[in-house]
């Protein structure tokens, strides 16, 4: 019994931590900076706000790769 409680209870625990990760990642979305991973072409661009903190999700065009994105897209 305690083990079917325990399931039960990491089962709500991980919906918990899904809906959270998905709002964050929303949120990150809707002030215009990227939520996920540098992609091809991307690079990360450091800046800071007035309270010193980084600025997290922003990203600049890396010209050599995005040459190479062009390319593909024209083919």
């Amino acid at each position: 019994m305690e083990l079917g409680l325990r399931a039960v209870l990491n089962q709500e625990v991980l919906e918990q931590v899904r809906y959270r990760t998905r709002e964050g990642m929303k949120t990150v979305a809707r002030h215009g900076r990227v939520p996920g991973g540098v992609c091809y072409g991307y690079r990360i661009r450091r800046e800071f706000d007035d309270n010193g903190q980084p600025v997290r999700g922003l990203r600049s065009i890396n010209i050599a790769e995005a040459a190479t994105i062009v390319w593909i897209f024209e083919r």
